[in-house]
Order: C-alpha cells, then sequence, then structure tokens
C-alpha cells in the first residue's frame, strides 16, 4: 500500500487559496480555518453551513457555491509527474 499527501504533494497550486485569503483578512481567515473548517474537515459540520456568514464577513459577494469553486479551482493544479509516476507503478503492480 502506497499513501500519498494530496496537499503538497498530489497537488501544488502556485498559492493556496487560504493564504490568498489571509491577506484579505488574516485574523477572520485564522478564526475560520482554526473553527469552522476544523469542525467541517473532521465531519463535526457542513462546510456549506459556514460559508454564508464567512464569506459575508469578508465582504465579497458570493453564494457559497461560487466561493467554493473559486477555491477548488484555483488550487487545481495537479502534480502530474508525481501522478504519472503512480500509474507507473501501479502498471507493474497490476502486471505481477
Amino acid at each position: 500500500m502506497l499513501l500519498l499527501d494530496v496537499d503538497g504533494v498530489l497537488v501544488t497550486p502556485l498559492e493556496w487559496f487560504g493564504v490568498r485569503l489571509r491577506r484579505e483578512n488574516a485574523a477572520l481567515t485564522r478564526q475560520f480555518f482554526e473553527t469552522a473548517f476544523r469542525s467541517a474537515s473532521t465531519g463535526q459540520s457542513d462546510l456549506k453551513e459556514h460559508l454564508p456568514d464567512f464569506i459575508a464577513a469578508l465582504g465579497r459577494d458570493q453564494t457559497p457555491d461560487e466561493f467554493l469553486h473559486e477555491w477548488l479551482d484555483s488550487e487545481n493544479h495537479p502534480n502530474h509527474a508525481l501522478l504519472a509516476a503512480v500509474r507507473e507503478l501501479r502498471a507493474h503492480i497490476d502486471s505481477d
């Protein structure tokens, strides 16, 4: 079994969305990631439930879906070389 981290290994964006948000409002972004995001990422809540208040506090005029699209699109930079190596490894293992 091979486990690979996604953030910074399989996905390597030029800039993380959270970094961009910290430039907009550092304190609010820190609070969001330490509370709402942590709760959602551990399955205790739904991230979309937290987004309307966070987006409004940032002064953005977006729906939660628009915000998530911006976030996910900005970080959609797969590490193609590593993914190719994983495919090659998988093909080699599957052929044994």
